[in-house]
């Protein structure tokens, strides 16, 4: 949004781990030599631990893209999971294969000793690299311990790098996990930025984009960066990526100061999230400040909405709507209908039916945001499985976060119950429609389009915006006349793995 107005390649401060960027402190180029020798040199157990946000997972990509191809990896990052699931997790990602009718610890043992022998027979490394491995349980760090030995008759142990919060040190540390604490060879810690690394990190970003930081960032702006980020990177990239973005909307060359202050007291003091009519103009005006009067005249214009029927009312809006075109749709607007044997039509300016959910779906647990979270850390405390179509679901629950990419400290969150009818719809007909799943890019609907049990029913992709810059898609089904007939249809495609959301269920105990 921002790129063609500062002349960046690209934009210089996304959120998502890329290696392209990376910035190697003196602390996290550390971890990342310890990192590589542990590996290459056949060291054991590896331990790298750093706060929420100091750059972790960017760090195991650029490991993942510099290692030799004499060294197989399992990159595993749910660690929601017993011992079972995570060697089955291990497997999957060697590339070994499974026999479905053997799921079970022993056979899954018995394939990975096997993998691991025919690799060392061709003088290749067995890699098992787990990211958030705090989160794991004690009986699973346990058994990774036994799984790090040497068994007969391999004569090397796979190599096994443990990546998580602080936490996972101070358990290491505790009786518990001794054996597996014994077999740790290296620990680093990453830690965060000061000042000066603060901006030269922001230096180095920039300088990646075809920028200079002086001719972006005054060096009070980057000041106030820091003070506020208190070196963490990943709240350095949010606020750097909004600054930029009020910079843009004002026409400003260069973030000051000012800007940098105002950035942190949106961040600081998020909105409730706009409702109903208001929502549809609110989001479309936010990036298109030079026609904000139209907002006025519009606003001014609701007492004459009432003079109206509801659907003379809409037709009026949708006029309205339509005024502020964007490339981007806002959140709950519009919608690609897919036609028989065609791909998605954008309809572009409408506005969807009335749509609910049952109220039982909104029962849950409400809890306090710890320092360093973001949506997905949270999400992995609670659930065994964290993908899009279950973000989106506690977006839905909590619609006072108008931003999936921020959450605060100490806030509030309501963690939904899953359950299947959570994924029925009830349209304003009456019918009822199924939410298949969320997506963040385009989908793929032919996965479902040519799934037999739903021939005869309308697909429908939904664009949701989730942040001032990113936006989801929800695949909807519709539709159908009863709760109990969509409820059949929503437990055939379970048993098919065709509903991403019912995947973050916990696993029932066998």
């Amino acid at each position: 949004m921002y790129k063609e107005f500062y002349g960046f390649s690209e934009e210089p401060f996304t959120l998502n781990p890329n290696p392209k960027f990376l910035y190697l402190s003196p602390s996290h180029h550390e971890a990342l030599s310890a990192m590589m020798s542990g590996i290459k040199e056949g060291k054991g157990i590896v331990v790298i631990t750093g706060e929420a946000g100091v750059g972790k997972t960017t760090l195991i990509y650029a490991l993942l893209k510099d290692l030799s191809k004499k060294i197989k990896t399992a990159f595993i990052f749910q660690t929601r999971l017993d011992f079972r699931d995570l060697l089955k997790n291990i497997l999957r990602d060697l590339e070994v294969p499974i026999n479905e009718k053997e799921e079970n610890i022993s056979s899954f043992l018995l394939e990975f000793r096997r993998h691991l022998n025919e690799r060392l027979n061709r003088d290749e490394t067995v890699t098992i690299i787990i990211d958030e491995a705090q989160s794991l349980d004690d009986e699973v760090l346990r058994d990774l311990a036994r799984l790090s030995s040497p068994a007969p008759p391999a004569t090397k142990s796979p190599q096994i790098v443990l990546v998580g919060h602080p936490e996972l040190e101070v358990r290491l540390n505790s009786g518990k996990l001794r054996p597996l604490k014994e077999q740790v060879a290296v620990h680093r810690e990453i830690r965060r930025l000061t000042r000066e690394e603060t901006r030269k990190y922001i230096k180095h970003r920039l300088k990646i984009v075809g920028a200079d930081i002086s001719e972006v960032f005054t060096p009070e702006a980057v000041n106030r960066v820091w003070e506020f980020s208190e070196g963490i990177p990943r709240v350095i990239n949010l606020l750097c990526d909004r600054a930029l973005l009020n910079g843009y909307q004002t026409s400003s060359p260069i973030i000051d100061s000012k800007i940098a202050k105002e950035t942190i007291k949106d961040i600081s003091s998020p909105q409730p999230r706009k409702s109903g009519i208001f929502r549809e103009v609110f989001n479309q005006v936010r990036f298109h400040y030079k026609i904000i009067g139209i907002l006025f005249i519009f606003l001014g214009g609701l007492g004459f909405f009432s003079l109206f029927p509801r659907d003379s009312s809409l037709s009026i809006l949708k006029v309205m709507v339509n005024l502020f075109p964007s490339t981007e749709r806002p959140m709950g607007t519009g919608g690609n209908i897919l036609p028989s044997g065609g791909q998605p039509i954008m309809k572009k300016g409408t506005i969807p039916i009335s749509e609910e959910r049952p109220p039982e779906k909104r029962e849950g647990e409400i809890i306090e945001v710890k320092k360093g979270w973001n949506l997905s850390l949270l999400a992995l405390h609670y659930y065994p499985v964290v993908n899009t179509s279950l973000l989106d679901f506690i977006l839905e629950a909590n619609p006072e976060i108008t931003d999936s990419n921020l959450i605060f400290p100490y806030q509030k969150i309501k963690i939904p119950k899953i359950i299947e009818e959570s994924l029925l719809i009830k349209g304003s007909d009456n019918n009822y429609n199924i939410h298949l799943g969320t997506f963040d890019s385009t989908p793929d609907v032919h996965v479902y389009k040519d799934e037999p049990l739903l021939r005869g029913k309308k697909l429908t992709v939904v664009p949701r915006r989730v942040s001032p810059r990113e936006t989801w898609y929800r695949i909807v089904l519709g539709g159908f006349s009863t709760k109990e007939e969509g409820l059949k249809t929503i437990q055939a495609l379970k048993e098919k793995r065709l509903l991403p959301l019912l995947d973050c269920l916990p696993k029932k105990p066998s």
